[in-house]
C-alpha cells in the first residue's frame, strides 16, 4: 500500500527566480518573484521559464505592517467599529458608515486629511459597491457620493439622477493638517 501523495501549496509568490520558476512549472500558472518587487515593478515566472516585468507609473507595491513591499489592496471591508477601511494602501484611507452633516466622508488613517459632501440633507449610509468602492446613496435629492479606491488615490464621483439634481450641491469640505 502506498502512501497518497502530499497534497501541493498553490502559491502566488516565492521570494526567488528559482523557487518561482519551479512552482510555476509545478502549478502550472505565473508566479511573482516576491524579492524583486520595487514600488512600482512586479516580476513574475511563467510555467514555460520566461518572465514577465509589468511596469507602472503608480505604485504597485507599498510598505506592509513588517516594512516588505507588498502588492497595494484596494479591497473595501466593514470594521467592527461601523466605519469601512482598505487593505494594503499608501493612503490608508478610512470611510464612515454613514454620511452627515456632522462627520466627513473619508479620512486617511493618520487623520491628516479629510473630506467630503459639506452639508448632506439627510443620513446616507455607505453601501458596499464592488470590491473597491463604497456609495453614499441619496446625500441630496437625486444625487448619490460614490467613492472608487484606485491603487494610488481615492476617486470621489457625484453622481445626479438629472441636470437638476445638483441644484442644491454647494460646497465639498476637505480639512487637512499638512499638505507634506
Amino acid at each position: 500500500m502506498t502512501a497518497p501523495a502530499p497534497a501541493r501549496l498553490d502559491v502566488q509568490e516565492r521570494p526567488d527566480v528559482f523557487s518561482a520558476g519551479v512552482a510555476a512549472a509545478e502549478l502550472g500558472h505565473r508566479v511573482e518573484v516576491s524579492g524583486m518587487r520595487t514600488p512600482t515593478t512586479s516580476t513574475f515566472v511563467n510555467p514555460n521559464g520566461t518572465q514577465v516585468l509589468e511596469s507602472s507609473n503608480f505604485s504597485r507595491n507599498i510598505p506592509d505592517a513588517k516594512g516588505a513591499l507588498a502588492p497595494v489592496d484596494t479591497s473595501v471591508a466593514k470594521a467592527s467599529d461601523g466605519s469601512w477601511g482598505v487593505g494594503l494602501h499608501a493612503l490608508r484611507p478610512r470611510f464612515t458608515s454613514s454620511a452627515t452633516s456632522s462627520s466627513l466622508a473619508v479620512a486617511t488613517a493618520s487623520g491628516d486629511v479629510k473630506f467630503g459632501l459639506a452639508s448632506p440633507s439627510t443620513t446616507s449610509v455607505a453601501t458596499k459597491d464592488g470590491t473597491a468602492g463604497l456609495d453614499y446613496p441619496k446625500v441630496l435629492p437625486g444625487v448619490d457620493l460614490d467613492y472608487q479606491v484606485l491603487p494610488d488615490a481615492v476617486k470621489e464621483t457625484l453622481v445626479l439622477a438629472s441636470a437638476s439634481a445638483g441644484s442644491g450641491l454647494s460646497s465639498f469640505l476637505c480639512k487637512w493638517r499638512s499638505l507634506v
